[in-house]
């Protein structure tokens, strides 16, 4: 008897349990960082496939599933737009729901109002990361690193992303001794475990910049020392002094940049951006929202890269 009564005993307060669990709220998982000292830790935002992001993307009227999936179409599977608010952000990350295509965040809001405007988005599926600066020198690193600090408080578990000049930028601008140099302070400094840059190599019609392939070997190295994986850019809209990307150039510019050990690739732009000053022109999509001869030139190039994703992933020079 006394074995019966206390197994009815626990079965009852095992029932009592399960009736109140409704009662009880659900603990939020703690997304942000405990130790601000140790670098960010790079977690690939695209799972299994090799990360392929488009710059300059989706805006407005554009913002809608059946363009999302367009873009996975061509085998984008990271979207990045400069939206200026979190609802643009918002209505991003539901229009790329269900496409193979995730958001890198940013709004005005990313900068007046970090953390709690990280806390908005850190838990949705489709955030990919948080962007931060592109392009910024050494003098620009202080106030960066505070930023770094700001979101990864928020969530660091994602992305955190800026890009970098590339070496045709002398390293008196940059504030630094030499490239390598001052790709090593980013690193050092704005600890986002992860580097990015941009080097466009072909310029005019058959000219290309003898620095590229140092470029590579800098940000390569760096990265390897720090332990650290790097993303790099193919060109893919023309403009001054760079001509429409043909099939040769973006492929050079791809697959050297793979070959180094890349771990994400890049195109800019995805639209055509607006303005006269550059004279954009035959980007992937043009100002008519119409795909171009240069969209199913990186649709066939990045179903090439993501059918090698299984030896690229985690690739080291």
């Amino acid at each position: 008897m006394n074995r019966i009564s206390t197994l009815c005993t626990a079965l009852a307060a095992a029932f009592i349990l399960c009736a109140c669990g409704g009662t009880t709220a659900p603990v939020e998982q703690e997304l942000g960082a405990t130790d601000l000292s140790a670098p960010h830790v790079y977690t690939n935002p695209t799972g299994d496939e090799f990360p392929i992001l488009a710059w300059y993307s989706l805006l407005g009227d554009q913002v809608t599933k059946e363009r999302y999936e367009e873009m996975a179409e061509a085998g984008f599977n990271i979207s990045f737009s400069h939206f200026g608010t979190a609802e643009q952000v918002e209505q991003a990350l539901e229009a790329s729901t269900g496409t193979g295509v995730k958001i890198l965040v940013t709004c005005g809001e990313m900068y007046d109002d970090t953390e709690n405007t990280v806390k908005r988005f850190h838990h949705h599926p489709q955030t990919a990361g948080y962007f931060l600066r592109d392009e910024p020198t050494g003098a620009d690193f202080p106030a960066l690193a505070n930023l770094a600090e700001s979101i990864r408080r928020a969530d660091d578990t994602k992305l955190l992303y800026l890009n970098l000049f590339p070496n045709y930028v002398s390293p008196a601008h940059l504030g630094a001794e030499s490239y390598a140099a001052h790709v090593k302070q980013f690193i050092e400094q704005i600890k986002l475990g992860m580097v990015s840059f941009d080097h466009y190599p072909v310029i005019f019609e058959g000219v290309r910049r003898d620095n590229f392939y140092a470029n590579l070997e800098d940000v390569a190295a760096e990265s390897k020392k720090a332990g650290i994986p790097f993303w790099a850019f193919s060109l893919s809209t023309a403009h001054d002094p760079y001509p429409v990307a043909n099939r040769g150039a973006m492929r050079l510019q791809i697959f050297t940049n793979l070959a180094y050990g890349a771990q994400g690739i890049q195109y800019f732009t995805y639209t055509t951006p607006e303005g006269t000053i550059w004279n954009f022109h035959n980007a992937p999509i043009d100002t008519n929202n119409q795909r171009t001869e240069v969209w199913d030139r990186v649709a066939e190039i990045n179903h090439e890269v993501q059918n090698l994703k299984g030896v690229l992933l985690g690739a080291e020079m």
